[in-house]
């Protein structure tokens, strides 16, 4: 009777977890659409928009792809407990000021921190393994491989790679004025700019994925999730 007691928990949980995964993504889709304000019509407050990140004057170049981009999260992690799950020993992160434009209009967005990132096919980290945990080490003996074995013996850190990137879709959540104290707005034709007030300005990919997780403090579900997915990756 207690095994199929426990078989029945076991059920309904997948099922709840199956329907989080589906619906969850929708509803915040659904929400974050009817929170919407265009770029021509932002008065001065704090609003939350969409659209595509532009460049605006120059790009940063990121640590582990040197690739250029608007922002980065770049984190190394060690995979030697379990093969299900990482714990993140060092990380860093940059980020510039970058154009958001909308069908309406544009404007300059001026954040303090690189925002959230989700798995994406579209735009994927940079990923790979090594011996060494620090990334100057790992170029200097040529050890970075997208794979983990190696003749040497199995390569235990992860160097990942994050990155914000002309052409990507974000929410913005800030505080729109349509002045700068510094810049002249009106001669790169933007309406305004979006900074931190009172609240962050919050950055958060527009597009399908599984969040990111950057930190070390692992819920119930992030653990099951990220089991599932390396059962079928």
């Amino acid at each position: 009777m207690n095994n199929s007691a426990d078989l029945y928990f076991v059920i309904i949980y997948l099922a709840i977890l199956v329907m989080g995964v589906y619906l969850i993504p929708k509803l915040r889709t659904y929400y974050f659409n009817n929170r919407i304000t265009k770029i021509y019509k932002a008065n001065q407050k704090q609003i939350f928009c969409k659209g595509k990140i532009q460049k605006f004057n120059t790009l940063l170049t990121a640590p582990l792809s040197k690739k250029e981009c608007c922002g980065y999260i770049y984190m190394v992690c060690d995979r030697q407990t379990t093969i299900y799950t990482y714990t993140i020993i060092s990380s860093q992160s940059q980020v510039t000021d970058f154009i958001l434009e909308d069908e309406s209009g544009s404007c300059l967005i001026r954040p303090k921190n690189v925002g959230q990132f989700c798995e994406s096919k579209e735009w994927p980290p940079t990923i790979f393994f090594s011996r060494y945990r620090k990334l100057e080490d790992a170029i200097k003996h040529d050890d970075l491989s997208p794979t983990t074995s190696t003749i040497g013996g199995r390569k235990n850190y992860q160097h990942i790679e994050y990155r914000r990137q002309p052409g990507e879709i974000v929410y913005i959540n800030g505080f729109f004025q349509p002045f700068s104290k510094d810049i002249n707005l009106s001669y790169y034709g933007l309406r305004g700019e979006i900074v931190e007030s009172k609240n962050p300005l919050n950055i958060t990919p527009a597009y399908k994925g599984i969040p990111v997780i950057t930190h070390n403090v692992w819920s119930s579900l992030e653990i099951v999730w990220i089991y599932i997915k390396s059962i079928f990756s």
